[in-house]
């Protein structure tokens, strides 16, 4: 049930709201708007390298959808 529920999480990602922001369960709500893919990017990565080991963020631009993958420290 945990790979399903991660695949899930993986696939669904997040929305960008019309305010221009993220909401993510570990660092809350992130301001992205004006930032480019690579910002947002790295934004991520940097806020969720506290909580999560090798914390890779793939952002896509077609769906405005994020999603997170790492290891859980």
């Amino acid at each position: 049930a945990g790979q399903q529920g991660a695949a899930m999480f993986y696939f669904q990602g997040y929305i960008v709201s019309d305010s221009g922001s993220i909401d993510l369960p570990l660092i809350g709500q992130q301001k992205v708007v004006g930032l480019t893919v690579r910002e947002v990017q790295n934004l991520l990565e940097s806020k969720l390298s506290n909580y999560i080991k090798f914390a890779k963020v793939n952002v896509k631009l077609a769906n405005f959808r994020v999603s997170v993958i790492g290891e859980v420290m």
